[in-house]
């Protein structure tokens, strides 16, 4: 079983590394870059979600030669729908985190078009980032752009009528996510014709940081090939 993580607004494929060591052997992480960060972080960052999605569609189906699930979080759990959307095979899992249904995403806060001041107040309300690293300019400066590309395309997505897939859908958020709630993401259940689960692990907006051990554990039951179910 492949798993596919998708990162968040201004994340990189690294944040899954530890992953690769706390899941059973028979699952391979493949943490997916995006351009402007990691390896290709001299590539521009993409303007358009839905592009973006095109444009790693045939890197995973080359990889999805055995059965695979798709995990997002917040931006990543958007990104990770599109791309099932355009893959010839489907995965056996979407696993949406932190993430609201696309028809739930209208009328939110346009934050990529903050001042740099506002929009690292808004980042650090998230509890996403070490305070060493908001206050590190140089840093700061190297990834804010990147960070406020990856919201425009989240926040500029406009939702269509929902094109409901043929695999389960889990949608995961934080019982202290001040952004994205429980309502928030039961709307993914309108989004597939097959099983629909939802979590809820302690912790806000990166609850996947703060309660790592137990998604790992959730995760472990969604990464069974259904030939071994």
């Amino acid at each position: 079983m492949r798993l596919f993580c998708l990162p968040y607004a201004g994340g990189s494929a690294t944040i899954y590394r530890p992953w690769a060591a706390a899941l059973p052997d028979t699952v391979e992480v493949i943490g997916v870059e995006l351009p402007g960060r990691g390896t290709r972080r001299n590539d521009a960052p993409a303007v358009d979600l839905r592009t973006a999605a095109a444009s790693l569609a045939s890197e995973v189906e080359r990889l999805s030669d055995i059965p695979f699930v798709l995990f997002g979080h917040s931006m990543g759990g958007l990104l990770a729908y599109e791309l099932a959307l355009r893959l010839r095979e489907m995965p056996t899992s979407l696993v949406v985190s932190a993430c609201p249904s696309p028809h739930q995403l209208t009328g939110r806060p346009q934050r990529h078009r903050l001042p740099d001041a506002d929009l690292l107040a808004e980042i650090a309300l998230l509890d996403g980032t070490p305070q060493a690293v908001l206050n590190g300019r140089d840093m700061m400066a190297l990834t804010l752009g990147t960070i406020r590309a990856d919201l425009a395309m989240f926040e500029t997505y406009e939702a269509t009528a929902p094109r409901r897939l043929p695999c389960d859908i889990a949608a995961l958020c934080g019982q202290s996510d001040r952004s994205v709630g429980e309502s928030d993401v039961a709307g993914w259940a309108a989004y597939t014709t097959a099983q629909f689960s939802t979590g809820q692990f302690a912790g806000g907006h990166f609850f996947i940081k703060a309660s790592q051990s137990s998604v790992i554990a959730y995760l472990a039951c969604h990464l069974t090939p259904p030939a071994a179910a």
